[in-house]
């Protein structure tokens, strides 16, 4: 095994950091539940992006520094998710432009790695694909369709792509100013040519995926040990849905919001998930929210590839 770069070093403390910053709220004493549970969620955002930062890195240092015969794990260099059916594996992105050079190029980079590119030539069309389904990222083309303004600021109003990766190709410095300013992700400006493409859409699919992800709610009865860190008691349960950082749950008696546990979740033909858990909400109908927080990144991972398995392909 090849040592730790200083980067890898880096990163690997700022996740055990923020660890034991949850670990701090989680403990901590607080003039309300809101600010405690709005504190948690701010800790744990930073814990998930720690998550992403080590796993970018290592898949990168280690393509270079491993011989081949070490590095079975990075031998695809596709960051397409294994072990899922091609339509669940793919993303979709939707372009709003008339340039068919520019919709050439995307389509067919996207689709090396596993993205499905859909192209509209005009707002209002644009409006009624991602009113309708859900794209984990979208392409505004500032210089060909001068909508692309109005549609930018309209895309986080409740639309099902409203957590969409933004894509934004403008050329003026005006338009330019505004994309950033109005929330674009990734700024383009012509001419671009396809190595250009191919870096962005390398650098966004782990931002497009985890968004994916984040949002999906995996409806499934599953069978869960919640173990009440202050009460010792154990209470066998079974899960409404899991996501990626939480699940609702069938309890036998209603919860505190805030209360904090050990978790232990059968997830099928994967294994035990192990994770804590603070309540979130609970509607005194045998049915509460819980906040979750996996017991490392190998946990991390099993939770995160069970739920990409079960991703659904849009329609």
């Amino acid at each position: 095994m090849p040592t730790k770069c200083p980067e890898c070093q880096r990163l690997e403390l700022a996740y055990e950091t923020s660890i034991q910053e949850i670990h701090a709220v989680v403990n901590g004493s607080f003039r309300t539940v809101r600010e405690k549970l709005n504190l948690l969620f701010q800790k744990q955002d930073i814990r998930d992006q720690a998550i992403r930062s080590l796993h970018t890195h290592k898949k990168t240092h280690y393509r270079k520094s491993v011989p081949d015969d070490e590095s079975k794990l990075e031998a695809d260099s596709s960051p397409t998710p294994k072990n899922l059916t091609p339509e669940q594996a793919k993303l979709h992105l939707l372009l709003l432009t008339t340039d068919p050079l520019l919709v050439s190029a995307f389509t067919g980079l996207s689709r090396e790695i596993g993205v499905e590119a859909q192209t509209v030539g005009d707002s209002d069309r644009f409006s009624h694909r991602s009113s309708s389904a859900r794209y984990e990222g979208v392409l505004l083309d500032f210089d060909t369709v001068p909508a692309a303004i109005s549609v930018l600021c309209s895309m986080r109003e409740g639309l099902p792509s409203r957590t969409a990766v933004i894509f934004a190709v403008a050329t003026a410095a005006g338009d330019r100013d505004r994309a950033l300013q109005d929330g674009a992700h990734f700024l383009l400006q012509r001419p671009i040519d396809s190595s250009e493409i191919r870096r962005t859409l390398s650098v966004a699919y782990d931002l497009m995926r985890g968004r994916s992800r984040r949002d999906f709610r995996c409806a499934a009865e599953l069978p869960v040990l919640l173990m009440f860190t202050t009460s010792k008691k154990t209470f066998e349960c079974s899960t409404i849905n899991v996501s990626s950082n939480g699940m609702a749950v069938r309890t036998p008696v209603p919860l505190r919001p805030a209360e904090t546990m050990d978790i232990a979740l059968l997830l099928p033909e994967t294994g035990t998930l192990r994770a804590t858990g603070i309540v979130a909400w609970d509607n005194e109908h045998g049915e509460c929210g819980l906040k979750v927080q996996c017991s490392g990144p190998e946990m991390r991972q099993k939770l995160d590839s069970w739920l990409d398995s079960k991703l659904p392909a849009v329609k």
